[in-house]
């Protein structure tokens, strides 16, 4: 009788967990347009873990989808050679094929199947062909502060400098993998530049961050300070103007560019740009490394709180930060435990797009000036590994924060090793 006169003055328990239920705040707008997008993309089991709080792995959401895709329909494998002809058996439709002899890979642009998701398409190409990748086509952007007076032109033609020389010993070459160049520039005029376009669409293409790049690597020294002074500078032209305006180069043209500075033999790829994870350009990074490539790249300018960015994330990647002259960290430089070098990068003169000279600001200004310290280091450590020439790299940076390494500066300011004698045959 007691417990019944205490309940009755109780409202009835469904009625209390309606009125809990009310009180949660509405999901928002970013929200739903998420669990649409991922809905379109992988289907409504993938919305509705959505809803549950759980994060889409394809897509690497949290709350909100990460990574743009320029085809919402079109995933991107990277297989090994002789198992590429296994993909179709799959009931995958290829829409462009492209083989990466260098690499020992074939690169495959495929219509997404309606029937399966891409964690499961994955599962499966890796069981029936190892060393499969797949994954979105991603996009990725150049990265520099005050990128002002972008310009644009046509798709870059295959190119390269007249006359084309041949350096004594190892060449003194960098590849860069950013825009298309303003060749008609007065510091890049008379430069040692190879150019090559891998763009699929017919898009325009910008020309003002490639080419404040390549200034800094063989810009003409009257005006400029070149870091890789009388050395060749292999420019794959990745980016085109996207229908929102912005600057974009998606996974498979990064790809396709890594295999082309492949076969020219570069030993230094420089990538001041930054985007997702992405498993297919990790796969070709890693073929890059195995072949005794080091590749630089910009952390990015998202701040010190900012998440990490890719490639400068990936483990095989050296990430550059960037200080100004008096070796203080740019303010909106990214921070983590993959910054690995410290290097010029704020109001750095550069070559402008269009004519003229300016000040630009950011790691993808950094990176360059990193990846022509190792690019020396090569030249005077003939034989070297690239595993021992970072590792001496990384012994002489000058420390610029905590003992050895942190993740604000990485190692230090990358410091240039002294050049090898060379002595004259007889």
């Amino acid at each position: 009788m007691e417990r019944r006169r205490r309940d009755r003055g109780r409202p009835p328990r469904r009625r209390r967990e309606r009125s809990r239920r009310s009180r949660r705040p509405a999901r928002g707008r970013r929200a739903r347009r998420c669990e649409r997008r991922c809905a379109d993309r992988h289907g409504s089991r993938r919305r509705t873990a959505l809803r549950r709080g759980r994060a889409c792995r394809a897509l690497r959401c949290r709350h909100r989808c990460a990574g743009r895709t320029v085809e919402r329909d079109v995933w991107i494998i990277f297989v090994p050679a002789e198992h590429a002809e296994r993909i179709p058996g799959w009931g995958f439709t290829i829409r462009e094929r492209q083989d990466l002899a260098t690499l020992g890979r074939v690169l495959l642009r495929v219509a997404a199947p309606e029937d399966r998701d891409i964690a499961q398409a994955a599962l499966e190409l890796a069981l029936d062909a190892p060393g499969t990748e797949i994954d979105f086509n991603h996009v990725y952007r150049p990265g520099a502060d005050d990128d002002e007076n972008t310009l644009t032109g046509a798709p870059a033609a295959d190119r390269g400098s007249a006359p084309r020389r041949e350096l004594p010993g190892s060449p003194l070459a960098v590849g860069i993998v950013d825009t298309a160049l303003f060749r008609q520039h007065d510091a890049l005029r008379s430069a040692d530049i190879v150019e090559r376009d891998f763009v699929p669409f017919a898009a325009e293409r910008p020309t003002a961050h490639g080419t404040a790049v390549a200034s800094v690597l063989v810009g003409d020294a009257a005006k400029l300070e070149p870091q890789l002074r009388g050395g060749r500078v292999y420019a794959a032209s990745v980016f085109f103007v996207d229908a929102e305006g912005n600057d974009a180069a998606t996974a498979a043209s990064l790809a396709a560019a890594a295999e082309w500075l492949s076969a020219e033999r570069v030993r230094v790829i420089n990538m001041s740009l930054a985007g997702p994870p992405n498993r297919v350009l990790e796969a070709a990074i890693e073929a890059l490394v195995e072949r005794g490539v080091v590749v630089v790249a910009a952390v990015g300018n998202n701040g010190p709180n900012g998440d990490p960015l890719y490639p400068a994330a990936y483990a095989q990647v050296l990430g550059v930060t960037a200080i100004d002259s008096a070796n203080r960290i740019y303010r909106y430089a990214n921070r983590g435990p993959h910054v690995a070098f410290a290097a010029p990068g704020v109001d750095v003169r550069v070559a402008r797009s269009g004519g003229g000279y300016r000040e630009l600001s950011g790691t993808s200004i950094a990176a360059p000036h990193a990846a022509a310290a190792i690019a020396r280091a090569f030249a005077s450590r003939a034989g070297a590994s690239p595993a021992a020439l970072v590792a001496e790299l990384k012994r002489t940076a000058l420390d610029l924060g905590a003992k050895d390494f942190d993740p604000v500066f990485g190692f230090g300011l990358i410091a240039p090793l002294p050049v090898a004698p060379v002595i004259a045959s007889r």
